[in-house]
């Protein structure tokens, strides 16, 4: 769902993100604030961020005079307004005026309130549907962030690219020891938090005290949980990679996981919880954590998956890498999702297996530069390079950004201690996300009606074949019922194309002057 902004260019400031304040709007009904709020003065110039259907709301105590637009992906909410400029139930096209900015309701000062609900509606994500417009409001392009193992040093080339870049997610190691602020490292990213303890081993034993074990791993880690928020710290993982081998531990583990959302939510800082190894967890465990995850959810969180391929980054047949497609199939939900680490690791070969036998056993990409691959992303038969490794990391990346529930994936590793080298996100690699990033795509006008022989009709001014593509598509839409099949998505698309020809008619009314 591809959105212009409302305000277009001119005097205007972010003023409330999406999330933020989540003490004032939880008595609402929402974790945080449901959209994004832009401060400016009265009767600055509102405009439609996409094409659709613009409908007059009821005034209301907390949005005052508001706005929605509607269209088959999805609504937008502009509130506060002092007027409109459209009339009530009439289709605009992206960019046009529809309304002046205000200071209506329940407000601070002026500004618009800014909402965005992709469709489907996501009733249960803890905005009753509302997701953070601010990523939408250009095409997501990629979804690669960056993870620092080491700390991130002012002026690196793989910090300064960052902070320069449109790189929204950043997983930092430790981030209370950098020696600045996260807020100050990255003021433009979102940084999530993990807090090393001295290893997976020490952290999988509070798992298994189950709730008793949540409560004191957040007292050991209380001051450090303040500091990190202090800092700027956007979210925060729990312990890493643990694993439940059998029913106990899989009963101890989510009573875990729920207990400690609990804690961390409140002091303000969104928790991601699970942060399962690659393949992690088994299928048949999945409904184990829903309690939890709804719990991570109210929070404005979500859950944290690794996933890892080999000899390619999407080697696994879907059971490594995009496995986080089959988790939320099985979990009946789609939670906010980090992909907190990915890439290459040979960890995931089973080095004894007959196929295997005998091969020097590698680990990441750049332990695979004699493996010999085949064509592939563009690229002929040949051996590892970055070039390729990129170019298997991109495809991973573009199939993360089919999902919007995705919100990030950050490589293994930049920064990386000694015994993590082969994994190196150096600063040329992250030069290439933050090139994706960066990538712009023509905005394409978005008609009512995407149909291409509609728009054709439109084109030609013959709109006879779009009244004939009509007919023939209502009595197809019968015919499927009659055979008992769906035929849902049929009727709502005639009535978009109805409204489509109703919205062509008027405008070119409105250009003959009748």
């Amino acid at each position: 769902m591809r959105l212009t902004h409302p305000l277009g260019p001119g005097e205007w400031r972010v003023s409330q993100r999406f999330g933020e304040n989540p003490a004032y709007y939880q008595p609402l009904g929402y974790a945080g604030h449901e959209g994004v709020d832009f401060a400016c003065s009265v009767g600055t110039p509102v405009y439609a961020a996409h094409d659709g259907l613009a409908v007059h709301m009821p005034y209301s105590s907390g949005y005052g005079r508001y706005l929605r637009i509607e269209n088959m992906e999805g609504q937008t909410t502009y509130a506060h307004l002092s007027a409109y400029t459209v009339k009530d139930n009439t289709f605009v096209r992206a960019g046009e005026r529809v309304a002046l900015s205000g200071a209506t309701g329940t407000v601070t000062g002026p500004h618009l309130h800014f909402g965005v609900r992709p469709k489907p509606f996501r009733w249960n994500n803890g905005y009753k549907g509302f997701v953070d417009p601010e990523p939408y409001l250009e095409e997501i392009m990629s979804k690669l962030g960056v993870h620092y193992q080491g700390p991130p040093e002012l002026g690196a080339e793989s910090t300064e690219l960052v902070r320069n870049s449109k790189i929204r997610y950043i997983k930092g190691i430790d981030p209370d020891n950098w020696h600045v602020p996260a807020s100050e490292m990255f003021p433009s990213q979102r940084v999530i938090a993990r807090l090393w303890i001295g290893g997976d081993g020490v952290e999988i034993d509070y798992l298994l005290r189950g709730a008793a074990g949540a409560d004191a791993y957040h007292a050991r880690l209380k001051s450090r949980y303040e500091r990190v928020k202090a800092q700027g710290c956007w979210g925060i993982l729990g312990p890493n990679e643990p694993h439940a081998w059998n029913q106990d531990e899989l009963s101890q583990h989510a009573a875990f996981w729920k207990r400690w959302a609990a804690l961390v939510g409140p002091m303000g800082l969104r928790p991601f919880i699970l942060s399962a190894g690659v393949g992690w967890p088994d299928y048949p465990q999945v409904a184990a954590y829903k309690e939890a995850i709804v719990v991570a959810m109210g929070f404005g969180g979500g859950v944290e998956l690794h996933e890892y391929g080999a000899p390619s980054v999407m080697d696994g047949d879907g059971h490594w890498t995009l496995r986080y497609r089959k988790f939320v199939q099985l979990l009946g939900l789609k939670p906010d999702i980090i992909i907190g680490e990915c890439g290459i690791d040979g960890g995931v070969i089973p080095w004894e297996d007959a196929g295997w036998a005998g091969q020097r056993r590698r680990k990441g990409w750049l332990d695979w530069r004699d493996w010999d691959y085949p064509p592939q992303y563009g690229l002929g038969q040949g051996n590892m390079n970055e070039e390729r490794y990129w170019r298997q990391l991109s495809a991973y990346d573009d199939e993360l950004c089919k999902d919007d529930y995705v919100l990030a994936a950050t490589p293994f590793v930049t920064c990386p201690n000694a015994d993590w080298k082969t994994f190196d996100v150096p600063g040329s690699l992250i030069r290439r996300f933050v090139a994706k990033h960066a990538q712009v795509v023509a905005p394409q006008p978005v008609l009512p009606s995407t149909d291409p022989l509609t728009l054709a009709a439109i084109a030609s001014g013959k709109v006879g074949q779009m009244q004939d593509k009509i007919r023939w598509w209502t009595e197809e839409g019968v015919r499927r019922l009659e055979r008992g099949e769906d035929a849902l998505a049929i009727f709502r698309d005639l009535v978009d194309r109805d409204k489509g020809l109703l919205y062509h008619a008027e405008r070119r009314a409105k250009e003959l002057g009748l």
